[in-house]
């Protein structure tokens, strides 16, 4: 009888959690669709922004000197790495996916004896890399991590990023975030944020008015490229936390059906072992009545 009540404890615990998975997938069901439309309200914006520096980058070389953030590196420079994971974990692999990309990354950046600082965004970036590389974080990320408008968290990196460039704490920048391309596919992105390179217009686009600048482009271009580190930061945050709930959500589900499949398994364990019990109980009866 001890190992039936042991089987029907544990039939009630994979019960309990079963229905634990099936409300944190459909909370991250719900997160997932509000993340989407979070992402197309601003995805317009982010796009035209993009399209506004590829118009741009039809100016000359020459007018553009002397502007920090176009100019290319250097010699060693210092590299600041942004890593954008989550908060929490039961993921998937949403979070070791990056992890993996930024270690390969910051290894190669030993190799060949540069120095860096890591900013994290996402307490999960924290736990798996402070093993190796805790010297390297930047203390002060948690002033923006608190936010949860991704829009408004962009705003805050962007003047903590920029601050630390014209104090001349880098001079080199890259990112690392999720891309969401389906629920069941969330790719990592890497991506160099400083300096920005400007990519001239494609064929494709060439029907499309060049802008002319009322100001010089030393004057124009400083606050436009900064506004244009906000609409990348602002993208990156809004599909990493697309890509978080649709990995979490599919976790979930995974979840839920392992847990329906180890009830039903338990169930069935359970039934076969009271039929062996109540069967054996019987044959006790038998044999004693005949022995009297």
């Amino acid at each position: 009888m001890a190992s039936l009540k042991a089987l029907r404890t544990r039939i009630r615990t994979v019960q309990e959690t079963e229905k634990i998975t099936t409300a944190m997938m459909l909370v991250s069901g719900s997160k997932l669709r509000k993340a989407e439309i979070n992402f197309k309200k601003a995805s317009s914006f982010i796009k035209g922004f993009e399209m506004l520096l590829k118009d741009i980058s039809t100016i000359e070389k020459s007018e553009t000197l002397g502007i920090k953030l176009l100019q290319p590196l250097r010699g060693k420079a210092h590299h600041l790495v942004i890593v954008m994971t989550s908060d929490r974990g039961l993921c998937g692999t949403f979070n070791t996916l990056i992890i993996r990309d930024v270690k390969n990354y910051l290894k190669n950046l030993e190799e060949e004896g540069k120095t860096f600082s890591i900013l994290l965004c996402g307490r999960k970036g924290r736990d798996l890399l402070k093993k190796n590389w805790e010297k390297c974080f930047l203390k002060e990320e948690m002033n923006f991590n608190t936010e949860k408008d991704p829009l408004k968290k962009a705003s805050l990196m962007k003047a903590y990023i920029m601050n630390l460039y014209r104090t001349n704490m880098f001079e080199a920048c890259t990112l690392f975030y999720s891309q969401f391309y389906s629920v069941m596919s969330q790719i990592p992105q890497k991506e160099t944020l400083i300096p920005i390179l400007l990519n001239p217009l494609k064929e494709s686009s060439s029907f499309c008015t060049p802008h002319e600048l009322d100001s010089s482009p030393q004057e124009f271009l400083p606050p436009f490229l900064e506004m244009y580190l906000w609409t990348r930061l602002a993208h990156s945050l809004l599909q990493s936390e697309w890509s978080e709930q649709g990995a979490r959500m599919m976790a979930m589900d995974g979840a839920t059906r392992n847990a329906k499949e180890m009830t039903a398994s338990l169930q069935l364990l359970y039934n076969r072992s009271r039929q062996a019990t109540i069967t054996k109980e019987l044959i006790e009866i038998i044999s004693g009545s005949e022995a009297l």
